[in-house]
């Protein structure tokens, strides 16, 4: 699901850009510290996927409006023992157990005196807003947690780093307009915690005594074990002939009674060719299909394209910058009895060297079960919104998408989980009432493919949706020749981009967390009859009025009306049918021909069809969508 944008060294310090890298400008009157070396020494001493990391958080080199978070680091390095380390790190370095009489200052609860020192101040703020990646484990690719050792000799190799990338504005990393709504998590940096990191970097970075210390809950993870850690058994190795490859893994663990699910973590075993994962729940229903696509393909997983191969729930992925996924208090997502897990993860290659070997990949899942027998108050359900459409010019600085849909269900939305690719440099999204009153979701002005995440709305700040309310989707790109791709040393030519999954395609996507209480009201299809009655019967115009529900309702309403179609409409349903497969190509797939090209041949279908459709004779084909009242 992306592109990388082109980086490299200024003119000044490299006659060709280096693949990998980008740079950054450096703020007015800003001198690097004393040990940073120039691009040239960091490309010479360090390899092109180290240069990226030291120039990130040193700072970088040559000139760049829109600065980027550092990338994670190849599997395997050690990234403290591969920074250059001179004189301590830093200028005028002050030793942990030495320096200059501190100034005392208030904590941050505002009662208690302490000096300026990583016990007394810096570390809780640290603790808060950047432990949350910085943790081992986590998002960022190396840990800032508290550990003595790296303090013996002085201040911890990452102290001018980290001071470095938060001076020009790189970290932490939080990209939400404020003004939109506020979020659980914000990791942004207030002016005073500002105004305090950088005067205790002035002071060179003192230690302090660990008795000062404000305790602060640091964010992220707890200490508790999940409840299960599973993957595919064995480890895969992608293709590097194919630049882009989607791999299912049906995941060893099953599940004999319901569990609920109260967090979830996917760590990918090697993320130099990890694109994405994404996570699905497979219905008793479908697993045996599964397991017969699992089997017939002679290597570790099937190959999959858009999905695993069957009607399924998205509840959960990976992509640069998650880490854990905690569901809001009092709610959890449902694992029916039954059913199985498929991890799809998306391979590219395209970024290693010519001569480097792939590294094997053997992503894990882990996630927190609520006891067993033990049932949530609410269940939350994924549910994206989805503008198919979007055909991006070539060479146009700022293609703009924008798309409604209809809310086909009713439900609390607590969180969101925007997603374009690279080209993508602004996402918006809102609820828009039967008054056009308008209601902000979220809001990110700077998109970086980076640096995205699910956002949870503030407890008490849900937002109740139905049938009278719209989503309303803008997707903002860039396709100019600036912003295209290096690939080999080359960078690209702008050309039209469409809707894919592709390294160098497109999305426009807002994935809603829905919540609705147990044993609620949610159906996987929704309000079906009442998209019907709002469409007077047109079953193209239901259809689109439904997109909101995405994969796991159209998939089901799909097969349900073949199959309930061709035991009692069986010409008119075959004839449709028909049209389908001459219809689906790379840019049509099932859905669109129904609502396009063979739309009046599947309304003949449904209007047969809507007759036995709520019956005893067709329950077997609907039941499982779940239509609702």
């Amino acid at each position: 699901m992306g592109r990388q944008r082109p980086r490299g060294c200024s003119s000044a310090t490299s006659s060709a850009p280096v693949r990998g890298l980008r740079v950054l400008s450096l703020p007015s009157g800003y001198t690097r510290p004393t040990g940073s070396r120039s691009c040239q020494e960091a490309t010479v001493l360090h390899g092109l996927s180290r240069v990226a990391l030291i120039l990130l958080l040193l700072g970088g080199c040559g000139e760049d409006p829109a600065p980027e978070p550092a990338p994670s680091v190849p599997d395997g390095q050690d990234v403290a023992a591969d920074i250059p380390i001179q004189d301590g790190g830093q200028a005028d370095v002050v030793g942990a157990d030495s320096g200059p009489d501190l100034p005392p200052d208030i904590s941050p609860d505002g009662t208690t005196e302490l000096p300026l020192t990583y016990h007394g101040q810096a570390r809780a703020i640290l603790d808060q807003r950047c432990v949350s990646c910085h943790q081992s484990g986590g998002a960022a690719p190396f840990p800032m947690v508290w550990e003595p050792s790296e303090w013996a000799e002085g201040p911890a190799w990452w102290t001018g780093m980290a001071m470095d990338s938060i001076a020009t504005g790189r970290m932490p990393p939080w990209s939400p307009e404020p003004d939109c709504r506020p979020l659980v998590g914000d990791r942004s940096l207030s002016a005073d915690e500002r105004a305090t990191l950088e005067a205790w970097q002035d002071l060179g970075f003192p230690l302090g005594d660990a008795t000062e210390e404000v305790a602060v809950e640091p964010a992220g993870p707890d200490d508790v074990e999940p409840t299960l850690v599973t993957d595919a058994g064995a480890p895969y190795v992608t293709d590097k002939s194919k630049p882009d490859d989607y791999r299912c893994f049906l995941l060893d663990a099953t599940f004999e009674e319901p569990r609920f699910a109260r967090r979830t973590r996917i760590t990918p075993g090697s993320k130099a060719v990890v694109h994405h994962v994404m996570l699905f729940l497979i219905q008793e229903n479908k697993v045996a299909s599964v397991e017969a696509l699992d089997a017939q393909d002679e290597g570790q997983g099937y190959s999959c394209f858009g999905g695993p191969g069957v009607s399924a729930d998205f509840i959960g992925g990976w992509v640069p910058g998650t880490g854990s996924f905690d569901i809001p208090e009092g709610t959890a997502m449902e694992i029916p009895a039954g059913s199985r897990l498929v991890l799809q993860a998306h391979y590219n290659t395209v970024y290693l060297d010519e001569d480097q070997e792939v590294p094997e990949d053997l992503t894990r899942l882990a996630m927190w079960l609520l006891p067993q027998g033990e049932a949530p108050e609410s269940l939350l359900w994924f549910k994206p919104f989805v503008n198919w459409q979007i055909v991006i010019a070539a060479n146009d600085p700022a293609s703009t998408h924008e798309k409604e849909q209809t809310f086909p269900w009713n439900g609390h939305v607590v969180g969101v989980g925007p997603h374009m690719h690279n080209l993508g440099t602004e996402i918006r999204a809102a609820v828009l009432d039967h008054d056009a009153t308008e209601t902000c979701l979220v809001q990110i002005p700077q998109w970086d493919f980076n640096w995205q995440q699910i956002y949870l709305f503030e407890p008490g700040d849900e937002i109740f949706v139905h049938g009278l309310k719209r989503h309303h989707l803008t997707c903002v790109y860039d396709n100019s020749p600036e912003n295209q791709p290096v690939v080999n040393g080359v960078q690209t030519e702008p050309s039209e981009v469409a809707w894919g999954e592709g390294t160098f395609d497109e999305m426009c996507v807002n994935y809603l967390l829905i919540t609705a209480p147990y044993e609620g009201t949610l159906h996987a299809c929704g309000n079906f009859q009442w998209c019907v009655e709002q469409c007077g019967g047109d079953v193209g115009c239901a259809q689109g009025c439904m997109e909101g529900t995405g994969f796991t309702c159209s998939g089901c309403l799909n097969e349900a009306y073949e199959a309930c179609g061709q035991e009692h409409c069986a010409e008119v349903t075959e004839e449709a049918i028909s049209c389908n497969e001459g219809c689906l190509s790379e840019e049509l797939d099932a859905s669109d021909c129904r609502v396009g090209p063979c739309r009046d041949l599947w309304q003949v279908a449904h209007e047969c069809i809507e007759d036995v459709m709520f019956t005893e004779a067709c329950e077997a084909h609907f039941g499982p969508c779940d239509l609702g009242p």
